[in-house]
């Protein structure tokens, strides 16, 4: 039976006490994370019905209707079992697992508790490029091997099974005293179920962990994972143990449905505070089922785990076992397209581009796509890699988004090839950097006129202007790093190099005293 839980007055003086937790060289958080990835598929996983769109009888539990599974989700689930690097089973089969809830019109929900499509596997955990700092950190007894393409540390995946998704309950009027009404469109979606070990050790690694598997799930066209409209839903499971003695894991508390990286780190942040105030007072954790509340930023009690919930599992009389042959699996292992991981390191072999950089370019195949396209467009007109993966990143980005267009989606007049030849100009010193922004700015408003043309039709602007030339000296030393660290360590002479990049880029245009000064102070920097 499942009890309401009521909050002890222990736990709620320790929310209080959060800000004034012990060190956190003396706890170690332990969390392990629970992933819900709905299909991008043309229909529910047992029905022909279009997902959240259609409601098919088997989906609302009518009477004498019987499902149908979509091999398309057992192409989806197998893609991804390929690119998380687990063992894909040949033989698995579903279950039913009774729970009664509204949304549920079954009364159970068909799932894979005993012969999961995937089991074992990793994520990558590669730096935050909002934070290139950040580097995860190692627990004791994970494994490190170390990819290439920032892989810094393995987070072992423990299984990946199939499973249809429940209705949903929304309220008419107000949620506070509105009616409750069920929604079924989303009733019988497909969902792949991801659950990783409990090696995380952070708020910030557990966004990691979320964004690296975004990436494949993007990359391997399983699913869109945008956390923002549940495609890709998140729960946590948290506790600390105490490094002063090696103690066991203490009790782990479950925050389920949450929404955003952001709200992941938030909550697992909070909870670990609360844990380490709650057992530094010598009082228990209590073991719980928990919601998050974005605005006040704390979780809030759902129902208590006292008593484990025992669901009957039964074997899925209606479903047959999903036999997988050799063939077959060697025709989807081919189909598993470049990894992000492995494309990143491409970028920064092959093209010179930061880390962090390509973190960024790798979060969707349409982004990756377009660097390629804007590379290869750009090898002959003499288009740094480095220069042109800074503008998609930062000044493409940025445009894009004053126009109101994704950035993923760029308009023709934004195309590739065009924002290579615009940056060819670039480096070829016939337009400035705030021109070269401007005539950006243009073609991603749908300006298709020829970039020559967009290019002087404003003017070239002054290359005696301080701004433009030190966006001129700045995109130089990007260009020149190892000259520029060796500038630093003393060799002076190497001012001549970077002076010179300019009066070329220029025609002779520049002034060189002034170019100097610039260089000087940007080195100090």
């Amino acid at each position: 039976m499942i009890r309401r839980f009521t909050q002890p007055a222990a736990s709620l003086a320790a929310r209080v006490l959060c800000t004034r937790a012990a060190s956190s060289s003396e706890w170690q958080v332990v969390v392990g994370l629970e992933f819900h990835c709905q299909l991008d598929t043309t229909a529910k996983l047992f029905s022909e019905a279009a997902p959240n769109q259609a409601v098919a009888p088997f989906d609302a539990a009518q009477p004498g209707t019987l499902p149908r599974l979509n091999w398309e989700c057992v192409d989806a689930a197998v893609r991804l079992g390929f690119a998380l690097g687990g063992d894909v089973q040949q033989h698995s089969y579903f279950e039913r697992k009774h729970y009664l809830y509204p949304d549920l019109p079954h009364g159970f929900q068909i799932t894979q508790q005993a012969a999961p499509i995937v089991r074992g596997g990793a994520l990558w955990l590669v730096p935050d490029a909002s934070d290139p700092g950040h580097t995860p950190s190692t627990a004791s007894g994970d494994d490190e091997t170390r990819r290439p393409g920032g892989g810094l540390r393995r987070l072992r995946v423990e299984r990946v099974q199939m499973e249809m998704d429940t209705g949903k309950t929304v309220y008419a009027g107000s949620q506070v005293g509105g009616v409750p009404v069920v929604d079924l469109s989303r009733a019988g979606c497909a969902l792949l179920e991801v659950v990783t070990a409990p090696e995380l050790r952070s708020g910030a690694e557990a966004a990691l962990a979320v964004r690296a598997l975004q990436r494949l799930l993007r990359h391997t066209r399983v699913s869109t994972a945008a956390m923002e409209d549940g495609s890709l839903r998140c729960d946590v499971n948290v506790s600390v143990r105490s490094t002063r003695d090696g103690g066991p894991v203490g009790n782990r508390v479950e925050v389920k449905n949450l929404n955003s990286t952001r709200a992941v780190a938030r909550a697992i942040d909070f909870e670990a505070q609360r844990h380490v105030a709650l057992l530094s007072a010598g009082s228990a954790v209590a073991r719980q089922t928990l919601g998050w509340d974005a605005a006040k930023e704390e979780t809030f009690p759902l129902r208590d785990k006292e008593h484990a919930i025992d669901y009957r599992f039964i074997p899925e009389p209606d479903v047959p076992h999903v036999v997988l042959d050799d063939a077959y699996l060697a025709a989807q292992r081919a189909a598993v397209p470049e990894l992000p991981d492995v494309a990143s390191a491409r970028l920064q072999h092959d093209h010179g581009v930061p880390a962090a950089a390509a973190a960024q370019l790798t979060q969707t195949p349409a982004m990756l796509a377009y660097f390629d396209a804007a590379a290869r467009a750009g090898a002959d007109a003499g288009v740094d890699g480095r220069v042109l993966a800074n503008w998609l990143v930062g000044d493409f980005v940025r445009a894009a988004r004053a126009a109101g267009v994704d950035p993923h989606a760029p308009p023709p007049s934004a195309s590739p090839q065009r924002l290579a030849q615009l940056l060819s100009l670039l480096a070829a010193g016939t337009v400035t950097g705030p021109r070269a922004k401007a005539v950006l700015a243009d073609m991603m408003a749908g300006n298709s006129a020829p970039v020559e043309h967009l290019a002087t039709a404003g003017g070239g602007g002054d290359d005696d202007d301080e701004a433009a030339l030190e966006l001129l000296c700045t995109q130089v030393l990007a260009e020149h790093p190892k000259q520029a660290a060796q500038y630093r360590a003393g060799r002076e002479k190497m001012m001549g190099l970077f002076v010179g990049q300019v009066m070329q880029r220029t025609k002779g245009k520049a002034d060189p005293v002034a170019a100097t000064a610039l260089f000087e102070r940007l080195l100090r920097v």
